[in-house]
């Protein structure tokens, strides 16, 4: 059994490589994506104090995600597979 430290390191990962975390065992991850995107603007913020523009940016773009998930057909988060389909 994957302890649950593991797992939320794993969505992390895949959060961090391909903006949005894969569907699995049929449970969309969409609510953790919008999460990750919601908080990190603080990590943004803080970057942009210390004076780490680099990382800001990186912050900043990574902010984005939730798009990553909206399915403008419908106006509704939709989780994706891990290839990206939704």
């Amino acid at each position: 059994m994957i302890a649950s430290t593991d797992k939320n390191r794993e969505q992390l990962q895949d959060y961090r490589d391909k903006g949005y975390i894969p569907t699995a065992e049929g449970r969309p991850k969409r609510f953790k994506v919008l999460e990750y995107a919601t908080t990190t603007p603080a990590l943004r913020a803080l970057a942009k104090l210390l004076g780490k523009d680099d990382l800001a940016e990186k912050y900043a773009r990574r902010s984005q995600n939730w798009e990553n998930v909206f399915d403008p057909s419908t106006g509704f988060m939709r989780g994706k597979n891990a290839d990206g389909a939704g």
